[in-house]
């Protein structure tokens, strides 16, 4: 199991300087967007950083664009996701990062 969203955001807010450092050195901007060059996770097929903290797992990987937008807008409420207005999967620009509803995200192909 991942962190919990309460979890995370402790997580990442104490050591915020670290975060904001990894996002600054590994971004480019490309078009707009904050182009993230880290390692690709396998579960999330976009960039992921490990975040330590939390009862349930030690150094879970949390996508890049949901500490970007943590950083920016504080708290990511629980079953909300965080999607790129974008399409970049490797955005992490906070103006291209917006919550929604699982509902409203999903595709039918």
């Amino acid at each position: 199991m991942s962190l919990t969203p309460e979890e995370c955001r402790i997580a990442i807010t104490s050591r915020r300087e670290y975060y904001e450092a990894e996002l600054e050195t590994k971004g480019r901007w490309v078009n707009g967007c904050r182009h993230h060059d880290g390692k690709t996770h396998k579960c999330h097929d976009s960039p992921a950083i490990r975040v330590a903290g939390g009862s349930r797992k030690k150094n879970s990987p949390i996508p890049v664009h949901r500490i970007a937008f943590i950083l920016k807008y504080g708290f990511i409420p629980n079953k909300w996701y965080v999607r790129r207005t974008c399409e970049n999967r490797y955005c992490t620009n906070p103006n291209h990062l917006q919550l929604s509803m699982a509902s409203s995200i999903m595709t039918i192909g």
